[in-house]
């Protein structure tokens, strides 16, 4: 769900993937994006992020996991 927008909604995957026997899993993202993201493609990216971390975690067995957002302005 990303009520609350799109950072807070990683933030808060990221607090739920910290266990004590898992990986470290960190994100970098502004503290806020621009309003221009329209809500289903906040809902895209979380979902993708969901899904990368799981891959990650799962399948390579990762020992850390550092999620990045930025915010480019179209050229």
């Amino acid at each position: 769900d990303v009520q609350g927008g799109l950072v807070a909604a990683l933030a808060t995957l990221v607090e739920r993937m910290q266990q004590p026997d898992g990986p470290a899993v960190l994100l970098n993202a502004p503290l806020r994006l621009p309003d221009l993201l329209p809500e289903s493609a906040g809902e895209h990216l979380l979902g993708i992020a969901q899904e990368a971390v799981a891959n990650a975690v799962r399948h390579a067995r990762a020992d850390q996991v550092e999620l990045t957002l930025e915010h480019r302005d179209a050229a």
